[in-house]
């Protein structure tokens, strides 16, 4: 972990003449430098001051993931589409299907390093809401942090890989549940939102927790016992490589997740289509996909992140297409649900 702090902090002395700065710093104040520099570039996205009242070491610690890598992610069955026909230029799941609120709903994550379940669990809510019109079920990402064995043995909150919650979903199944301090669902999301922004709302992050707990039953005045409230998916895959393959997943199914390299400057995003220009990996991060476009001739898939609203843009983000920018296009998973 020295390590890895090391290396980014004489990444960003490099981009700048003044002196080196402490891990112990806020963020905004550290990243300043990396701001500027990827503003002067005139690339294809915008950068800005993020994670107010956090210091440099803290949202590393928090976001770091020791142990685990894109390389040695479980590998789940591809399936690739066959189907042929032109795929429009532009498609955003929030249009195609308006009466799936879930689709664009943004999370949190707060202090947990849950983003691989809260994405996953995002996205097979959205697979069932398409599947049976009307019936708004969220699945509970508490429930995937706390009480599926991640491949490694981690703790749920040290972060793991998506392609283990569409596994335990399908073995398992998962309960229903809604967002922090909510009485929706079997069981609610347990950390709270925190600030991602430069100016946030929320109030700084807390430390991460040292444990997990899997709590084998709903919350006080939930009607339905523990056991009968989880639902099973019918299978999981990763999808082809292959832009047109995830295009044609997301059209047919509904949204997936995908995980990808976190490159330091994907931190700093505000607007544009993002593409790392920076060179130091901080481990891996999961995010969902519902659609695709082209913006100043520039591919992009339409992401949302579980940093809340209030970072990036609205708590989404684009980033380049066709090209497995961070690794993107080469860990996408989806499922399909009983119907």
């Amino acid at each position: 972990m020295k390590l890895l702090f090391a290396v980014f902090l004489g990444l960003l002395a490099t981009v700048s003449s003044s002196p080196v700065k402490s891990l112990e710093q806020d963020f905004v104040e550290y990243s300043a430098d990396l701001v500027e520099k990827i503003n002067l570039m005139n690339t294809t996205w915008k950068a800005g001051a993020n994670f107010a009242r956090e210091t440099a070491a803290s949202l590393l610690e928090r976001f770091s993931t020791p142990g685990l890598s894109l390389e040695k992610a479980p590998k789940a069955p591809i399936v690739k589409h066959g189907r042929a026909g032109a795929l429009p230029t532009e498609f955003d799941a929030r249009t195609q299907w308006p009466h799936c609120p879930s689709i664009g709903r943004v999370h949190d994550q707060g202090r947990c390093n849950g983003g691989y379940a809260l994405s996953a669990a995002a996205a097979i809510s959205d697979r069932h809401c398409i599947t049976f019109p009307g019936l708004h079920w969220n699945f509970s990402a508490e429930d995937a942090v706390t009480c599926m064995t991640p491949t490694i043995g981690l703790d749920g909150c040290t972060g793991g890989y998506s392609s283990d919650t569409w596994r335990y979903w399908v073995q398992h199944g998962l309960v229903s549940g809604g967002g922090f301090n909510t009485s929706s669902g079997c069981r609610p999301y347990a950390y709270k939102p925190c600030d991602h922004y430069e100016k946030g709302s929320y109030g700084p992050c807390q430390a991460r927790p040292s444990s997990a707990v899997c709590h084998e039953s709903c919350i006080a005045g939930y009607p339905v016992h523990y056991t009968a409230d989880k639902r099973k998916g019918a299978t999981y895959y990763r999808t082809g490589t292959d832009e047109t393959d995830i295009q044609r997943e997301i059209m047919d199914n509904g949204p997936v997740n995908a995980d990808m390299t976190l490159y330091e400057d994907f931190f700093t995003y505000r607007s544009g289509v993002y593409q790392h220009k920076t060179e130091q990996s901080m481990g891996f991060h999961a995010v969902k996909i519902i659609g695709w476009g082209v913006e100043n001739n520039q591919k992009y898939w339409l992401c949302v992140n579980s940093w809340n609203s209030e970072w990036g843009d609205k708590g989404m983000f684009k980033i380049l297409r066709g090209t497995n920018e961070c690794r993107m296009e080469s860990n996408v998973h989806g499922g399909k649900i009983y119907r």
